[in-house]
């Protein structure tokens, strides 16, 4: 009878009920777990099947970070990344931002999920390409701040690039990254994850005179860090979820906090 009172002042005040998480959810860290993908537009009607491996190894991989590509907001898209942080065994912030689309109808997304509150978040259109009213012609860098007890400070950017035959296009990314990098702590943990539509060598040129160094890639997806080490591998090569593979990567900072 008790439980039933209970429920039903839950129902009645609009609060949620909590889910069944683990008690120390933030233990102490002296590595960071982060997933990379390009979710693919994932549209309402595929949403259940195609997320069911991503939250698999979230859960089972112990993932405290998700950095991610055309999730997808409007009519036709639903909210796939809110969709995908309620599933999840455990609570995680988020920030997301549309990158292109067409407003309110379908809309690509690009965000950021973690176990660790987000703080600093900023973002900036990559390159701006016919934008107007209806249509979002900007892909984005969106990025945050965690602090996390056992390693301090981590700087997280993830971003997706446009795919362009126009050199100077791509050149214009490339640039803006490196300026938007400049501002943040040298000295800190420093996490850049996502489509670059580009090749790993080309990257590399970019982000290797900054002090980044890469964890894994495949095709034009890639994970850098700075200030750091790690270990990384591809998931999701079947291409079912998405039509680019998923990375995962173990991170950690070379003077861990204390």
């Amino acid at each position: 009878m008790k439980l039933l009172v209970v429920l039903l002042c839950c129902l009645l005040s609009g609060c949620a009920i909590a889910r069944d998480i683990n008690p120390d959810p933030l233990p102490q860290k002296d590595s960071l777990n982060i997933l990379c993908l390009n979710m693919k537009g994932f549209d309402v009607h595929s949403q259940s099947a195609r997320m069911a491996p991503i939250v698999d190894i979230v859960n089972n991989e112990g993932i405290d970070v998700l950095l991610l590509q055309e999730g997808t907001l409007g009519f036709f898209g639903g909210d796939s990344i809110g969709v995908l942080q309620k599933k999840l065994n455990y609570t995680f912030d988020c920030y997301k931002e549309s990158s292109f689309g067409i407003k309110s109808i379908y809309e690509y997304q690009i965000g950021i999920l973690s176990r660790f509150n987000l703080t600093e978040k900023r973002t900036v259109p990559s390159v701006v390409i016919g934008e107007d009213q209806y249509f979002i012609g900007a892909k984005r860098i969106v990025s945050s701040r965690v602090d996390i007890d056992g390693i301090g400070s981590v700087y997280l950017v993830t971003l997706h690039f446009h795919s362009s035959t126009i050199k100077s296009v791509n050149e214009d990314q490339f640039k803006q990254l490196v300026d938007y990098l400049a501002a943040f702590d040298q000295s800190s943990l420093t996490i850049v994850a996502g489509d670059f539509n580009a090749p790993i060598a080309t990257v590399q040129s970019y982000l290797y005179p900054l002090g980044f160094n890469l964890i894994i890639g495949n095709g034009v997806d890639s994970i850098w860090v700075k200030n750091g080490t790690g270990t990384g591998k591809v998931v999701f090569s079947d291409h079912f979820v998405s039509d680019h593979s998923g990375l995962v990567a173990e991170i950690r900072a070379n003077t861990p906090y204390n």
